[in-house]
């Protein structure tokens, strides 16, 4: 793995677009259960990455520079999982809708929690 991320900003439609396309030819390529094999991996390896950050006594609240090799990896991890969960919602609307449905939801009811205390 490179030690150094290079980071873009995918700030226009026509990019997001473009990066769509592609994330649907590689499910398309590989097809939704391999994918969804990658996805367990890759969460265990993002949970590893959490815990080896939290463990490296950083905290994400600190501006840096240049992000510590920790910081990195937990980005290069967090970004193979939304890749994958984005290629999973991008081939199936049930899922895509469902998961937009239940995201909002519980944005709301932690909202609920918070006003209440």
């Amino acid at each position: 793995m490179e030690t150094k991320a290079e980071y873009t900003i995918i700030d226009n439609i026509e990019d997001k677009v473009i990066i769509q396309n592609k994330q649907l030819r590689i499910i398309g390529y590989y097809g939704p259960n391999h994918q969804l094999n990658r996805l367990t991996e890759e969460c265990g390896e993002l949970i590893v990455a959490i815990a080896k950050f939290q463990r490296s006594g950083q905290y994400l609240s600190i501006k840096k520079k240049e992000p510590s090799e920790e910081l990195n990896n937990l980005i290069y991890e967090m970004a193979d999982v939304e890749n994958l969960i984005e290629q999973i919602k991008l081939d199936y609307d049930l899922v895509s809708e469902g998961v937009k449905k239940i995201k909002e939801y519980k944005v709301n009811r932690e909202l609920d929690r918070i006003n209440r205390r």
